[in-house]
Protein backbone atom coordinates (compact mmCIF):
# COMPACT_ATOMS: atom_id res chain seq x y z
CA UNK A 1 0.00 0.00 0.00
CA UNK A 2 0.78 3.46 -0.84
CA UNK A 3 0.59 6.33 1.11
CA UNK A 4 -0.91 9.40 0.18
CA UNK A 5 1.38 11.86 -0.94
CA UNK A 6 -0.47 14.98 1.03
CA UNK A 7 0.26 13.38 4.44
CA UNK A 8 3.95 14.31 4.67
CA UNK A 9 2.92 17.79 2.94
CA UNK A 10 0.62 18.46 5.36
CA UNK A 11 3.28 16.72 8.05
CA UNK A 12 5.72 19.37 6.65
CA UNK A 13 3.49 21.90 6.25
CA UNK A 14 2.31 21.64 10.09
CA UNK A 15 6.07 21.65 11.08
CA UNK A 16 6.81 24.67 9.22
CA UNK A 17 3.81 26.28 11.03
CA UNK A 18 5.05 25.61 14.29
CA UNK A 19 8.56 27.19 13.14
CA UNK A 20 7.09 30.23 11.81
CA UNK A 21 5.37 30.51 15.05
CA UNK A 22 7.80 29.87 17.89
CA UNK A 23 9.96 32.33 15.95
CA UNK A 24 6.88 34.57 15.66
CA UNK A 25 6.80 34.28 19.77
CA UNK A 26 10.58 34.80 19.95
CA UNK A 27 10.66 38.04 17.94
CA UNK A 28 7.20 39.24 20.25
CA UNK A 29 9.02 38.93 23.40
CA UNK A 30 12.27 40.59 21.95
CA UNK A 31 9.78 43.20 20.76
CA UNK A 32 7.93 43.64 24.41
CA UNK A 33 11.32 43.16 26.44
CA UNK A 34 12.29 46.94 23.97
CA UNK A 35 8.63 48.24 24.68
CA UNK A 36 9.46 47.35 28.91
CA UNK A 37 12.86 49.76 28.41
CA UNK A 38 11.36 52.44 26.55
CA UNK A 39 8.50 52.79 28.83
CA UNK A 40 11.18 52.98 31.81
CA UNK A 41 12.83 55.65 30.44
CA UNK A 42 10.26 57.40 29.58
CA UNK A 43 8.76 57.27 32.99
CA UNK A 44 12.02 59.02 33.65
CA UNK A 45 11.67 61.80 31.26
CA UNK A 46 8.11 62.24 32.65
CA UNK A 47 10.13 62.68 36.46
CA UNK A 48 12.32 64.91 35.17
CA UNK A 49 9.58 66.87 32.62
CA UNK A 50 7.84 67.30 36.04
CA UNK A 51 10.61 68.77 38.00
CA UNK A 52 11.44 71.18 35.80
CA UNK A 53 7.71 71.75 34.89
CA UNK A 54 7.25 73.01 38.88
CA UNK A 55 10.48 75.09 38.71
CA UNK A 56 8.81 77.44 35.63
CA UNK A 57 5.86 77.83 37.30
CA UNK A 58 7.47 78.81 40.37
CA UNK A 59 9.52 81.45 37.92
CA UNK A 60 5.99 82.15 36.47
CA UNK A 61 4.89 83.56 39.94
CA UNK A 62 8.20 84.58 40.56
CA UNK A 63 7.88 86.88 37.48
CA UNK A 64 4.24 87.47 38.37
CA UNK A 65 4.96 88.95 41.61
CA UNK A 66 8.25 91.15 40.04
CA UNK A 67 5.98 92.52 37.62
CA UNK A 68 3.31 93.07 40.44
CA UNK A 69 5.31 94.94 42.91
CA UNK A 70 8.23 96.34 40.89
CA UNK A 71 11.79 96.67 41.20
CA UNK A 72 13.69 96.84 44.56
CA UNK A 73 14.22 100.23 45.38
CA UNK A 74 17.91 101.85 46.30
CA UNK A 75 15.43 104.21 48.83
CA UNK A 76 14.35 100.85 50.67
CA UNK A 77 18.19 100.32 51.05
CA UNK A 78 18.74 103.83 52.56
CA UNK A 79 15.87 103.72 55.06
CA UNK A 80 17.36 100.28 56.20
CA UNK A 81 20.54 101.55 56.59
CA UNK A 82 19.68 104.83 59.21
CA UNK A 83 17.39 101.84 60.88
CA UNK A 84 20.35 99.15 61.34
CA UNK A 85 23.51 100.88 61.44
CA UNK A 86 22.68 104.50 62.68
CA UNK A 87 25.17 107.42 61.92
CA UNK A 88 26.64 105.40 59.11
CA UNK A 89 26.15 106.37 55.24
CA UNK A 90 26.99 105.15 51.59
CA UNK A 91 30.12 107.21 50.75
CA UNK A 92 30.15 106.05 47.07
CA UNK A 93 27.46 103.85 45.33
CA UNK A 94 27.20 102.51 42.03
CA UNK A 95 24.67 100.91 40.25
CA UNK A 96 24.72 98.42 37.03
CA UNK A 97 22.90 96.19 34.98
CA UNK A 98 23.03 93.10 33.08
CA UNK A 99 20.24 91.73 31.10
CA UNK A 100 20.02 87.92 31.45
CA UNK A 101 17.26 87.74 28.90
CA UNK A 102 14.82 89.91 27.01
CA UNK A 103 12.53 91.01 29.65
CA UNK A 104 14.52 90.12 33.06
CA UNK A 105 17.75 92.16 34.26
CA UNK A 106 20.05 91.80 37.14
CA UNK A 107 20.80 95.44 38.73
CA UNK A 108 23.50 95.36 41.02
CA UNK A 109 24.42 97.84 43.67
CA UNK A 110 27.26 98.36 44.99
CA UNK A 111 27.86 100.25 48.64
CA UNK A 112 31.12 101.58 50.42
CA UNK A 113 30.40 102.60 53.59
CA UNK A 114 32.97 103.85 56.58
CA UNK A 115 33.10 103.71 60.14
CA UNK A 116 30.57 100.89 60.30
CA UNK A 117 29.71 98.65 63.30
CA UNK A 118 30.55 95.42 61.94
CA UNK A 119 28.68 93.32 64.92
CA UNK A 120 25.53 95.00 63.11
CA UNK A 121 26.40 94.64 59.64
CA UNK A 122 24.06 91.46 59.01
CA UNK A 123 21.28 92.62 60.78
CA UNK A 124 21.24 94.98 57.97
CA UNK A 125 22.00 92.40 55.01
CA UNK A 126 19.30 90.39 56.27
CA UNK A 127 16.76 93.10 56.93
CA UNK A 128 17.59 93.59 52.69
CA UNK A 129 17.06 89.87 52.05
CA UNK A 130 14.22 89.81 53.68
CA UNK A 131 12.67 93.19 51.47
CA UNK A 132 9.82 92.15 48.79
CA UNK A 133 10.83 92.36 46.15
CA UNK A 134 14.35 91.41 47.56
CA UNK A 135 17.87 92.13 47.59
CA UNK A 136 20.34 89.74 48.02
CA UNK A 137 24.22 90.17 48.86
CA UNK A 138 26.20 89.09 46.52
CA UNK A 139 29.61 90.56 47.77
CA UNK A 140 30.88 91.64 50.81
CA UNK A 141 34.39 93.30 51.71
CA UNK A 142 35.52 94.52 55.04
CA UNK A 143 38.52 95.86 56.31
CA UNK A 144 39.25 96.81 60.39
CA UNK A 145 39.45 100.75 61.20
CA UNK A 146 42.66 100.65 63.21
CA UNK A 147 42.19 102.02 67.01
CA UNK A 148 38.67 101.13 66.69
CA UNK A 149 37.60 97.80 67.73
CA UNK A 150 34.53 96.21 66.21
CA UNK A 151 34.37 99.12 63.37
CA UNK A 152 35.30 98.96 59.99
CA UNK A 153 34.71 100.18 56.08
CA UNK A 154 32.94 97.76 53.98
CA UNK A 155 31.84 97.38 50.65
CA UNK A 156 28.49 95.53 49.96
CA UNK A 157 27.41 94.60 46.55
CA UNK A 158 23.64 93.66 46.36
CA UNK A 159 21.71 92.34 43.36
CA UNK A 160 18.08 92.03 42.23
CA UNK A 161 16.11 90.81 39.80
CA UNK A 162 14.02 93.01 37.60
CA UNK A 163 11.39 92.69 35.09
CA UNK A 164 12.43 95.05 31.80
CA UNK A 165 9.63 96.35 29.87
Amino acid sequence: MRKPLNEPVLFIAGLASVIIGALLVASAAGALGKAQSRMARTEGFMSELKLLDEQSSGFRDLGVQLRATGSPSIQQLEGLLADHLPGASADSRAETRREVSSQWAIRDLRMALTDVSVGRLMAFVHAAESLRPPWQMSGCEVNATPGAPGRGTVELTFSSLEHVP
